[in-house]
């Protein structure tokens, strides 16, 4: 589902990339991730999916503007 979904919104937004971060994304990149998402709001437009579980280990991102939650 969080594949799909990407891809939908990629075309619908016209996006070259959405990062993902789930259970498989290492700490490391998850960090590197949010990084990226903090410095580039309010200069591009940027959508990263992240599944709540996995970024419920001390990531935060202040920046966001709009948040979804999305169930199955």
């Amino acid at each position: 589902m969080q594949y799909r979904l990407i891809e939908l919104a990629r075309a619908r937004f016209r996006l070259s990339r959405i990062d993902l971060i789930n259970g498989h994304t290492p700490i490391t990149r998850r960090q590197a991730i949010a990084n990226g998402f903090q410095r580039h709001l309010g200069v591009d437009e940027a959508i990263d999916l992240v599944r709540p579980k996995a970024a419920g280990t001390g990531l935060t991102l202040t920046a966001a503007n709009h948040i979804t939650h999305l169930s199955r």
